[in-house]
């Protein structure tokens, strides 16, 4: 697998033209059937949590990008130019939702978590 940065410094990722093109442009490329995102509204989780700002605008970033830049050919023109042509996501999940309808049981992959957890040096 590929993990793709866009070089934006925690806690400074803002909604802007040019990262949602950049957003678009992978979808494109990759032309993924299902996308899960942050939630871009949840402000507030359990216990006092603050949900982290780059979380929500990830969110935002990734919604904004989906519609109606990532399967309308008439946003950012020029990725055709590029060779990206529109696709259309099949499924979009909200992760972080006031309002939970799917749970996945994580307990075979809890250790890798984790692992990914200590990984993220600003969460530790």
């Amino acid at each position: 697998q590929h993990v793709l940065f866009m070089g934006v410094e925690d806690g400074f990722l803002q909604s802007t033209p040019d990262l949602r093109k950049r957003v678009t442009r992978e979808i494109r490329r990759i032309q993924p059937q299902l996308i899960i995102t942050s939630s871009p509204d949840r402000y507030f989780g359990g216990n006092g949590y603050i949900n982290h700002p780059d979380h929500r605008n990830a969110g935002i970033v990734t919604l904004e990008s989906i519609f109606p830049a990532t399967d309308n050919m008439m946003f950012f023109p020029e990725l055709l130019d590029e060779g990206y042509l529109p696709h259309k996501i099949k499924q979009l999940y909200i992760m972080g939702d006031a309002q939970v309808d799917l749970k996945i049981d994580i307990t075979e992959v809890f250790e890798q978590k984790i692992e990914a957890i200590i990984c993220h040096k600003t969460q530790v």
